[in-house]
C-alpha cells in the first residue's frame, strides 16, 4: 500500500511502520502494520455529530426566537382598557388614601377617555362614547379600594334605591345636607364619607349640577350606564 510521506514519517515515529522505499519514491508498506481504520464506525459517529450539531441548532433558534418575543413584547396591562390607558395613578391615589386626589384624577381621565384636556367640559354625547370598558374599570377600582362604599355601581345603587328622585338622592350619599347644596371643597374626602359619597364628577364647581344643558338626572342616568352591577350585601348606608 502506497502512502504520503507526511503519513510514513508520522507511522515510523509511532514504531507502527515497517516497509521500503520504491523506485519511483513511494513509500511501500505492509498493511498488516497499518493503524485499524474503521470506516463504517466512523461514518456512523460523522452521521451522529451532524445530527447533534443540527438539534443544537434548532434549539439555539428556538431560545432567540423566545428572547425576541420576551424582549419586544410589553408587559400586560393589569387594568383592562379598550384604548391602553395606565390607571397606575388613579390606582396608587386610592391606595395611598388620597381620596381628593383620586377624585379630581377620575374626571381628568374622562377628559382623556373622551380625546379632550384639562379645562375642558364634557357633553352628555361625549359621555355616552367613552369606552365601556375603561368605565368598568375605573369604577371597580372606586369600590375596591373603598372596601364597597364608592364607585359609579354603589351610586347606581342608591339611585334605584331612592327611586331615581334627585334631591334624596343627593341627601342620601351627602351631597346635599340639610337641604343645603355641599361645595366642592365641602366634601368628604375619606371612607369615613356616606357611601355612594364619591367619586364625584357631575359637577365641576359646586355639588349636583349638570354638565353643560343637561339635568343631573341626565348624567346620572348616563353614568350609571356603564357601571358594574355589584351585590348589595355587605354595603352599609
Amino acid at each position: 500500500m502506497g502512502v504520503s510521506y507526511k503519513t510514513a514519517w508520522r507511522w515510523w515515529k509511532q514504531g507502527r511502520l515497517m516497509g521500503e522505499q520504491l523506485q519511483n519514491g513511494s513509500i511501500w508498506i505492509d498493511e498488516s502494520m497499518c493503524p485499524e481504520q474503521d470506516t463504517d464506525g466512523l461514518k456512523e459517529q460523522l452521521k451522529i455529530a451532524a445530527q447533534e450539531r443540527e438539534e443544537l441548532r434548532n434549539l439555539l433558534y428556538e431560545v432567540l426566537a423566545q428572547l425576541q418575543e420576551l424582549q419586544g413584547t410589553p408587559e400586560p396591562n393589569p387594568w383592562p382598557s379598550e384604548v391602553g390607558m395606565d390607571y397606575s395613578h388613579l390606582v396608587a391615589l386610592l391606595g395611598a388614601g388620597s381620596s381628593q386626589e383620586a377624585n379630581e384624577y377620575t374626571w381628568l381621565l374622562l377628559l382623556a377617555l373622551a380625546g379632550y384636556e384639562e379645562g375642558d367640559t364634557l357633553g352628555l354625547e361625549e359621555m355616552e362614547a367613552l369606552p365601556r370598558t375603561d368605565m368598568e374599570t375605573i369604577d371597580w377600582l372606586w369600590y375596591e379600594y373603598s372596601e364597597g362604599r364608592f364607585g359609579f355601581g354603589v351610586q347606581e345603587w342608591i339611585w334605584e334605591e331612592c327611586d331615581r328622585h334627585y334631591e334624596v338622592f343627593c341627601d342620601r350619599i351627602g351631597w346635599r345636607i340639610q337641604s343645603k347644596w355641599l361645595s366642592t371643597n365641602q366634601l368628604r374626602f375619606s371612607l369615613s364619607a356616606p357611601v355612594g359619597h364619591l367619586p364625584a364628577i357631575i359637577w365641576r364647581n359646586r355639588a349636583c349640577y349638570g354638565l353643560g344643558y343637561h339635568s343631573p338626572e341626565e348624567v346620572l342616568e348616563t353614568l350609571f350606564s356603564f357601571s358594574i352591577p355589584s351585590p348589595q350585601s355587605g354595603r352599609v348606608v
